[in-house]
C-alpha cells in the first residue's frame, strides 16, 4: 500500500491528481534559488532575495519605520512589561549575530538600493517558549507606492497541507514531534542584499535611532516562507544518499517548521529521529520541543540511542500538533477551548469565536457548521459589525456557546492501525435547506482492543 499516494487522493478532489504546473514567478523563484544557493562551511544556507526584474523602483522608506517606531516608543511608555519583552527580542536578535549595526559611512546610499522594514510586536500567551515576537512589516509602501514585498517573488508552496501531514503522522505506531527553533533566521541572507532589509531602533525616544541590517531571512518578507522552507529541503536532498529514510520524513513530515513524525517501532524511531538530527542540525537548524507517546525515545541510556542533543518541551500533556491537541501520555487528539464568554455578542465577537475552533480534520464539523448556520442567517438582517446581537440570534448563540465546553471531553485516538493496507471505507452524505455534509471514514480496526477507530 502507498500510504503517501492513498492519503493524497483521500484529501484531494478528482481533478487534483495531477501536480499543479507552476506560475511563472513561481518558477523562477525556484530557478533563482537553485542557482544562487551555497551552503558555508559550517553547512549552513545562504540565499538571495529573489527579486522581480520588472517592478517600478522603491523609494524613500525611513520615515514610514521612524514613524512606526515612535508609536512602538509610546505603548513602551505606557507599559514597561511590553517594553522590556520587545528590548530582550532585539538585544536576542543582535546578540547572536542576527542583525547588526550599520557604520555611520553606509548608511546614506539610494532609497532605491535599500528598505526600512517598520516593526512592531505580537504577543503569544500560549506560547512555551518566545511571548513577544517583533514582527517585519515588508508590505509598508515606500513614497514610490512600491514596497519590499511588492519587489520580492513569492516562491511556490512546497510543503504538505495540514490534514495529509497530520493523516501521515497518524500511521506510525510510535511517534514523536518537534519543532525548529527560530527557522527563517537559522538562513543568512547575501551579503550583496541585506541593505533591503534594515531597521531603526531605539528603546527610548529622546536617545537617537540606531541604524541596523537583518542578515537572516526575515519574518515579514513575503518570499521568507519558501526560502526557509526550501532550505530545510534542500539540507534533506543534499543527504539523501546517506540517510534516505531519514531524508524522507524532512521532506514529507515537516510543515514549516513543525515535524510531525514516527515509525513502526521504538528502535526504528530512535534511528530516525537520530538521522532527522543530523540533517537539521548541519544546516544550522535545531529542533526542540520533543514530545513523544512512547518516553523511552528519551532515554539516553538505550542501546540504540546514539548520543544527540534533545531539548525536551516542559509540558507534554497536552502539546500543540499543527495548532491540535495532542496528549501523549494517552496517546489521543483532543480541543482546547479558548474563547472570551464575557464579551458582548456581536457579529465581530462571533465570527472571531468561530475561527478559535481550530478543526482542520472536520472531527467537530457537526458543531461548527450549526455555528455557520446561525451565522449565516445573520447575514440575512441588516446589523452591523459592532452591534449587538438580535434576541432570537443572541439566545441560541448562548446555547451553543454554554455547550462547547463539552468538546475539551472529547478523545480522538492518534494511531490507526492499517494492517497491510486493508482498511474498509465507509461513506455518509445528508443534506437539508441550511447545509448538506459528505464525509468517508477509512475505518480501523485494533484487533487486539476489539475496537475501531476513524
Amino acid at each position: 500500500m502507498n500510504i503517501d499516494k492513498t492519503l493524497r487522493q483521500f484529501w484531494e478532489v478528482e481533478e487534483i491528481n495531477k501536480p499543479k504546473p507552476l506560475t511563472l514567478d513561481e518558477q523562477n523563484a525556484v530557478n533563482m534559488y537553485q542557482a544562487t544557493y551555497k551552503r558555508e562551511e559550517s553547512g549552513r544556507f545562504v540565499v538571495s532575495l529573489p527579486f522581480k526584474e520588472t517592478e517600478a523602483p522603491l523609494g524613500e522608506s525611513q520615515p514610514a519605520a521612524i514613524h512606526r517606531l515612535k508609536a512602538m516608543q509610546q505603548k513602551f511608555a505606557s507599559d514597561p512589561v511590553f517594553k522590556k519583552m520587545y528590548v530582550e527580542f532585539m538585544a536576542d536578535y543582535l546578540e547572536v549575530g542576527h542583525m547588526e549595526q550599520i557604520p555611520d559611512k553606509e548608511i546614506d546610499i539610494p532609497s532605491d538600493r535599500r528598505f526600512y522594514f517598520p516593526h512592531h510586536a505580537v504577543l503569544r500567551n500560549n506560547s512555551l517558549t518566545t511571548k513577544l515576537r517583533v514582527v517585519f512589516d515588508g508590505s509598508c509602501k515606500t513614497t514610490t507606492g512600491v514596497s519590499l514585498n511588492d519587489r520580492l517573488l513569492v516562491g511556490p508552496k512546497v510543503t504538505e497541507d495540514v490534514p495529509i501531514v497530520v493523516t501521515r503522522f497518524r500511521t506510525y505506531p510510535v511517534a514523536f514531534k518537534a519543532d525548529a527553533e527560530k527557522m527563517y533566521r537559522q538562513v543568512k541572507v547575501r551579503k550583496e542584499e541585506i541593505d533591503y532589509q534594515r531597521i531603526v531602533w531605539s528603546s527610548e525616544s529622546e536617545q537617537p535611532l540606531e541604524h541596523y541590517r537583518l542578515l537572516t531571512v526575515t519574518y515579514g518578507s513575503s518570499c521568507a516562507p519558501y526560502l526557509a522552507v526550501e532550505s530545510l529541503r534542500q539540507a534533506a536532498r543534499d543527504s539523501y544518499g546517506q540517510y534516505p529514510e531519514a531524508a524522507e520524513r524532512v521532506l514529507k513530515n515537516f510543515y514549516v517548521d513543525d515535524l510531525l513524525s514516527g515509525a513502526d517501532t521504538l528502535e526504528e524511531a530512535v534511528k530516525i529521529r537520530n538521522e532527522i538530527i543530523q540533517i537539521t542540525s548541519t544546516a544550522g537548524f535545531n529542533l526542540r520541543k520533543w514530545s513523544s507517546n512512547d518516553p523511552r525515545l528519551f532515554d539516553n541510556n538505550n542501546e540504540a540511542n546514539e548520543a544527540v542533543p534533545l531539548h525536551l518541551a516542559p509540558e507534554t500533556d497536552p502539546v500543540k500538533a499543527l495548532g491540535i491537541q495532542w496528549y501523549p501520555d494517552t496517546d489521543t487528539f483532543g480541543f482546547e477551548l479558548e474563547m472570551d464568554f464575557d464579551k458582548l455578542n456581536t457579529k465581530r465577537q462571533m465570527l472571531s469565536d468561530t475561527a478559535r475552533l481550530f478543526d482542520p480534520l472536520g472531527w467537530i464539523a457537526t458543531i461548527i457548521v450549526r455555528i455557520k448556520i446561525l451565522y449565516q442567517s445573520l447575514w440575512l438582517q441588516d446589523f452591523l459589525w459592532d452591534d449587538p446581537l438580535p434576541a432570537s440570534i443572541n439566545e441560541e448563540w448562548n446555547k451553543i456557546k454554554t455547550s462547547l465546553h463539552e468538546i475539551e471531553n472529547i478523545r480522538i485516538p492518534r494511531w490507526t492501525a492499517n494492517h497491510g493496507g486493508k482498511m474498509p471505507l465507509l461513506g455518509f452524505a445528508d443534506a437539508s435547506e441550511a447545509a448538506y455534509a459528505a464525509v468517508v471514514y477509512a475505518r480501523s480496526t485494533d484487533e487486539e482492543a476489539g475496537g475501531a477507530a476513524m
